[in-house]
């Protein structure tokens, strides 16, 4: 975040009916009014944000999930980063995946 409370964000939205993926990272104000803008189209039944969300963040998208009855779920950062994200996959299609977390 920088010193102004602007943050650079990314979201991405999986249909899992359709199979559709959405994407999109940009820059949002404090306010957040970008991601709540992309939030409320998309009307999501469950959020995932990773563990190391700043507190204004964090309560903002604590708003959004319950407005939308949406499900929120926390989970490590590095389940999240494009690396951890990677290997999840490998563990996952390799059958090696731990069941540890």
């Amino acid at each position: 975040e920088g010193a102004s409370g602007g943050v650079e964000v990314g979201v991405v939205a999986v249909d899992s009916g359709s199979g559709d993926i959405v994407y999109d990272q940009f820059q949002d104000d404090l306010l957040r009014t970008g991601l709540e803008t992309r939030v409320s189209h998309l009307q999501p039944k469950e959020i995932l944000v990773p563990d190391n969300l700043s507190h204004e963040t964090s309560k903002i998208i604590k708003r959004m999930a319950q407005g939308l009855g949406a499900r929120l779920e926390t989970v490590p950062a590095r389940h999240l980063d494009e690396e951890g994200a990677r290997n999840k996959v490998r563990e996952l299609f390799s059958g090696n995946e731990s069941r540890q977390g």
